[in-house]
């Protein structure tokens, strides 16, 4: 019996959880960052930016009861230089006021995708 209510407490628990949850969202966000990498010239398009690894995002989300958590990771890497990560920093601000319930979360690298991180800045919009 208590096998069974364990399962179902754990199950329960699960099913507030969403890999799903914010995706539309990030998708909003990631083409904003793209736009900026591409208006800087560090990649020519969309698909160059992904050919290049530039940026790398995950979303989800979770809910139990009345509580919930999650949002949207957005990780931008070779950044050279300050202007990009402000105009960065400003974009997702921006974008931002319009899903305040939103939370995004912001990591800008010097370094390439899958080398050891060197961090620029890191900002949390919540």
């Amino acid at each position: 019996m208590k096998l069974i209510l364990f399962i179902a407490i754990g199950a329960n628990l699960l099913s507030g959880c969403s890999s799903h949850a914010y995706y539309d969202e990030a998708q909003i966000f990631l083409g904003d960052v793209q736009h900026i990498l591409i208006s800087n010239g560090m990649c020519d398009n969309k698909q160059d930016c992904s050919n290049k690894q530039l940026v790398k995002f995950e979303a989800g989300g979770w809910s139990f009861g009345p509580w919930s958590g999650g949002g949207v990771n957005i990780s931008v890497y070779q950044i050279t230089g300050k202007a990009i990560v402000q105009a960065l920093h400003s974009s997702i601000s921006s974008r931002r006021t319009e899903m305040p319930t939103v939370s995004v979360y912001l990591h800008a690298y010097s370094t390439k995708h899958g080398e050891p991180k060197t961090i620029l800045a890191e900002y949390a919009y919540q």
